[in-house]
């Protein structure tokens, strides 16, 4: 096999190498010979360690993982043991190309601090995900607060164990273009003020004040940069909305979905006014307050504006689920 992969040009074989996981290429070509030690450190390959794709008993072969430190632009790490493992191989000052990387259930215990300093020392990171089982708040105040990652364009926080919030944001402004992330309402303001770029938002939005009015801890900055806004709600209000949707003019697309407070939310005339200039909006299993004894009370008021529209009542809450797309997406 090795002799068919030396009469192809190095041109091919780069293209090839590209579908390779780090792990396996290293394993298999490494070490061959110096022409093949040469292109699979060649910088133009864009090397991607996925952990999912390394066997048990390879785990301990954490050398190889040195060997490619240099050269990888994107980690995935499936659990924990994985993530320890290799971050006790591989130093932070060794992952110079890194990009991007992804860190699956990690369980933030007795390391907290170890595994926020190691992130933290990563300065050329442009997209992180982190999937945790405890509390994660530290490195998302780091993040915002104290800008660790001055390059950073996508940060995703998922916490299994509890909500992750965004308890506390003054700092400098960043350079994310994506978040998905957890909010109280009243510090929303802090974050799209330390977020202009914003260009996609996943947001879980938690009010703990009255429905009829807005306590904010300071005026909405307008997000012109803003197109996509993904939107679990708890206990917000169409005030509140009005609100948020007032401050991105240039939002395209809207996904609702979570528990609202207050009045409007399960009339169709009501709420096509509030999203009547989106192209796409989609409601998914909405739950709101509703005063309708039928399900049809509440269906006549969606009309020709709304597609696939379902509803159901539970003891005076309704559940709706609804869709729109008027147009082409404005580019």
């Amino acid at each position: 096999m090795v002799n068919v992969f030396e009469i192809l040009s190095d041109e091919i074989l780069m293209e090839i190498f590209e579908y390779f996981d780090a792990h396996h290429l290293f394993k298999a070509f490494y070490n061959l010979n110096d022409r093949f030690n040469r292109l699979v450190k060649d910088r133009r390959l864009c090397l991607k360690l996925n952990s999912k794709c390394i066997r048990d008993q390879d785990m301990i072969k954490v050398t190889m993982w040195s060997r490619m430190a240099n050269y990888l632009t994107a980690i995935t790490l499936i659990n924990n043991k994985h993530i320890l493992k290799f971050m006790s191989a591989c130093r932070e000052s060794d992952l110079i190309a890194l990009r991007s990387l992804r860190l699956h259930r990690l369980r933030i215990c007795k390391n907290k601090a170890s595994i926020v300093k190691y992130i933290s020392n990563l300065p050329t990171l442009k997209n992180l995900c982190i999937q945790a089982v405890g509390d994660i708040d530290v490195l998302t105040l780091a993040i915002f607060c104290e800008n660790i990652l001055p390059q950073l364009k996508s940060y995703e926080c998922i916490n299994f164990d509890q909500e992750t919030h965004v308890s506390s944001a003054y700092g400098p402004q960043t350079s994310i273009e994506q978040l998905m992330v957890g909010c109280m309402l009243y510090k929303l303001p802090n974050l799209l003020t330390q977020t202009p770029k914003l260009q996609y938002l996943n947001i879980k939005l938690t009010n703990v004040g009255p429905a009829d009015t807005t306590l904010l801890s300071s005026p909405l900055p307008t997000m012109t940069n803003l197109i996509h806004l993904k939107l679990e709600i708890r206990s917000v209000s169409y005030i509140h909305l009005t609100d948020l949707l007032e401050s991105m003019p240039h939002l395209q697309s809207l996904e609702l979905s979570g528990s609202s407070v207050g009045d409007n939310f399960d009339n169709g005339y009501r709420l096509k006014a509030l999203f009547g200039h989106l192209p796409i909006v989609i409601i998914e299993n909405l739950r709101c307050s509703t005063a309708a004894r039928s399900i049809k009370t509440i269906l006549v008021t969606f009309d020709t504006f709304w597609s696939d529209v379902t509803c159901t009542i539970e003891h005076e809450r309704a559940y709706l689920s609804a869709y729109v797309q008027q147009t082409k997406l404005r580019l």
